[in-house]
C-alpha cells in the first residue's frame, strides 16, 4: 500500500459496516457512532452487520437512533 492508495481510500465512501462484539467495545461504540455521524461517514452505508455488542451497534445505525439516545442507553444498559 503506498500514499496513492490510502488517499484514494479516503475518497472512496464506506458502504459496508461490521461491528465486532465484546463488552469492552460496546462501551465505546456509542462515541464512535456519534463521531461517525457527525463526520457523515455513515452517508453512504447500504448494509450493517454485528455480533454481541457489535449488533446492538448495528441496529442503532440501520434505526437512525440519535448519537445522545445511544450514549443513554450504552450508559444505562449491562452489556
Amino acid at each position: 500500500m503506498n500514499l496513492e492508495d490510502i488517499k484514494k481510500a479516503q475518497e472512496t465512501p464506506i458502504e459496508y459496516i461490521a461491528f465486532s462484539g465484546g463488552g469492552a467495545k460496546g462501551a465505546i461504540y456509542s462515541g464512535a457512532y456519534e463521531a461517525a455521524k457527525k463526520a457523515g461517514i455513515l452517508d453512504n452505508v447500504k448494509a450493517v452487520a454485528g455480533s454481541s455488542a457489535g449488533a446492538i451497534t448495528a441496529a442503532v445505525v440501520v434505526l437512525g437512533t440519535p448519537p445522545e439516545r445511544f450514549e443513554e442507553i450504552s450508559k444505562n444498559t449491562n452489556l
